[in-house]
């Protein structure tokens, strides 16, 4: 099944005729770049990285947990971009979570396939960002944002997840 959606894919993506791909999840990244050998793929905290010297964000005096998801690190390579375009909001106190343990235990399937050691792996990134005190927590990844989110709602905290391009785009603006 997933070798015919990746043919669907390739077929969609000569049809539509376009020059790049451009990827708001890092996790899903490395398999668009299989399913779609020599098309530049790339995540959008990058493309936005590259013209940052041009974008205008309104101040947010906020302090913002930064999750730098495994997929954004080793796949997308994304996670410096992501830091360089959260400090341009004026007024952001970006606060990155330790780099150990790297996985906060979603990790595609393991949550699903080791509920056990995913739920530990997360209850060490909660704890983390727990002792940053921040107003809400930024992940890059549609997986580990639910996880997250979900040993959030189990904790009974309040703390909002969201995409750092939802923070980003609310901030940005108008030329």
């Amino acid at each position: 099944t997933a070798g015919a959606r990746a043919a669907e894919v390739r077929a969609l993506w000569q049809a539509a005729g376009a020059q790049r791909l451009v990827n708001a999840t890092p996790g899903c990244l490395g398999t668009l770049r299989e399913a779609l050998p020599g098309v530049a793929a790339e995540d959008a905290l990058t493309l936005l990285d590259r013209a940052g010297a041009a974008l205008r964000f309104r101040p947010l005096a906020e302090r913002v947990a930064v999750h730098l998801p495994c997929t954004a690190v080793n796949v997308a390579r994304s996670d410096g971009a992501t830091l360089r375009l959260l400090a341009r909001v004026p007024g952001l106190e970006i606060l990155p979570l330790p780099a150990e343990p790297g996985c906060c235990g979603a990790a595609g399937s393991h949550l699903l396939e080791f509920p056990q050691r995913a739920a530990a792996l997360r209850a060490t990134k909660l704890d983390q960002a727990a002792a940053l005190a921040p107003r809400r927590l930024l992940s890059g990844n549609i997986g580990c944002r639910l996880h997250l989110e979900a040993g959030l709602r189990e904790r009974g905290a309040a703390l909002p997840v969201e995409h750092p391009l939802t923070l980003l785009a609310r901030q940005l603006e108008s030329p």
